[in-house]
């Protein structure tokens, strides 16, 4: 909700870096517990001047080193 009151009004075609920079740290709030990964990452890419569909595509992107990340830990563990 916060992420659309927020929302740049006029959608852009390109991220910059630093926007990228902020939608990664609102990823890694995620850390804290009751903090939702995509949602943060949604709304900071909304504010950061995405559509939805945009925002919602980068954040599934991010997810894919974090869950490589996350399974090679795992994988390191077992062994």
């Amino acid at each position: 909700m916060l992420g659309h009151r927020l929302a740049a009004r006029e959608p852009r075609t390109a991220l910059r870096f630093t926007d990228a920079v902020f939608v990664g740290l609102a990823q890694a709030a995620s850390v804290f517990p009751g903090v939702s990964r995509s949602g943060s990452t949604i709304a900071m890419g909304r504010i950061a001047g995405l559509t939805a569909r945009q925002a919602a595509r980068f954040s599934f992107l991010l997810a894919a080193p974090a869950l490589f990340g996350a399974g090679l830990l795992k994988l390191l563990e077992a062994m």
